[in-house]
């Protein structure tokens, strides 16, 4: 299984910044714009709103760059992937010093492409990089290839710490008697500089989902059927918990394929009005919903329109606070359910170059700053910093430099 593990082998790498290049000819230029990947691939912000953290490219490897706010003391890149590694898929802050970041690649394995995820921490200079993900052993009777995710970046106020789900194998009991029957997937609360692991949710073997309330309790659970040989199935079973509660009622069923389609799909959970929401068919297109978690089973329809599928929750902050949702026409466009982000928006669109399009992207902790992209149909977009205390804006980076 060495394969495996040889392609992290370089994650602790460190980089420096990037070197502009020249233009060259008109062609060139263009080419440089279009051609290549983009400046900043995701970014976010810092708690306490003093750094930025993004990922990038300087042309080949992907790149995460870290800035202080406080000091401008300009970007420094603090961790590089080889295109030959893999790639970075995000960077997300734990707590004001300490970075998550999940990582992709694809082994060839005697002719089979295999794809893996890995998550990683590391410190806002770089250092102290340490894989989150709990790999396999000699005794494991299958390889892991989905690394985990982060559900929960606000855990009871635990600074560092994450929610993240993960997957458990199955091992050999050949010689020993000390070995895991764990098998399928399930949540551990992880502390990202000493790896302190606490188990949250045991391994189901047919879950595939969990959904949190932001604040660090699982509130939904997903399980797929098995067909009657052990394969995966064709639906989906949703469950949830209401609140204080450890008990799982059904919360709606979605089926997978053409014959067996539709159902209530959750995607985020609202722990103030206690609430999921979710997507499902309403007259031959996807609409928004949302469904009470009190036990009552209350749904009221959030958007929905006759003409394209609302496909997409928008969240804002540390909890992944729902604020709006989005669909595509000739644009893709937001609706903020939120008055004030919505208000604000408005503001921005007429006060900043261009009349932009404005996507709230980040929060700080008590979200009274707000990291913005202002961006339109002829402009990829530049990154500001909105600080709702001064009502003043600062212009950060562009998507595409």
């Amino acid at each position: 299984m060495r394969w495996v593990f040889v392609v992290f082998a370089s994650l602790a790498a460190v980089a420096g910044v990037a070197q502009a290049q020249s233009a060259g000819s008109r062609g060139a230029a263009l080419a440089d714009k279009f051609g290549s990947l983009e400046s900043v691939g995701q970014i976010s912000l810092a708690p306490d709103a003093s750094k930025v953290a993004w990922v990038g490219s300087n042309g080949e490897d992907h790149l995460v760059y870290v800035a202080d706010l406080l000091t401008n003391s300009g970007p420094k890149a603090v961790l590089r992937v080889g295109a030959d590694k893999g790639q970075l898929s995000w960077c997300r802050w734990a707590s004001v010093s300490r970075l998550v970041c999940q990582v992709r690649t694809v082994v060839n394995d005697a002719g089979v492409l295999l794809g893996f995820s890995r998550l990683i921490a590391l410190d806002a200079d770089g250092k102290n990089l340490v894989v989150l993900t709990r790999d396999i052993n000699s005794r494991s009777l299958r390889v892991i290839q989905d690394g985990g995710d982060v559900l929960d970046w606000d855990v009871a106020g635990q600074p560092g710490q994450v929610l993240m789900t993960r997957e458990y194998v199955p091992e050999s009991t050949i010689g020993t008697n000390l070995r895991s029957s764990g098998e399928g997937l399930g949540v551990d609360m992880l502390d990202t500089q000493s790896l302190k692991r606490t188990r949250v949710e045991g391994p189901r073997r047919s879950a595939v989902e969990y959904i949190t309330d932001g604040h660090g309790t699982v509130r939904i659970m997903a399980i797929q059927s098995e067909t009657s040989s052990g394969y995966s199935g064709n639906k989906l079973k949703y469950f949830f918990r209401r609140p204080g509660s450890r008990d799982w009622e059904v919360l709606s069923t979605v089926g997978l394929t053409d014959e067996v389609e539709g159902g209530f799909s959750p995607v985020a959970v609202d722990s103030v009005s206690n609430v999921v929401y979710g997507f499902d068919s309403e007259k031959g297109m996807t609409t928004l919903f949302s469904i009470a978690l009190d036990g009552t089973g209350q749904r009221k329809l959030v958007l929905g329109r006759s003409d394209v599928d609302i496909d997409h929750v928008v969240t804002i902050g540390r909890n992944r606070r729902v604020v709006g949702a989005s669909y595509a026409t000739e644009r893709r466009v937001v609706e903020y359910f939120d008055a004030d982000l919505r208000k604000l928006g408005a503001s921005l669109t007429k006060a900043l170059p261009g009349n932009p399009s404005i996507d709230f992207i980040d929060a700080s902790q008590d979200e009274s700053k707000l990291l913005l992209l202002a961006w339109s149909d002829t402009n990829p977009g530049k990154v500001y910093l909105f600080n709702k205390a001064s009502k003043q804006v600062e212009e950060l980076l562009s998507i595409r430099a």
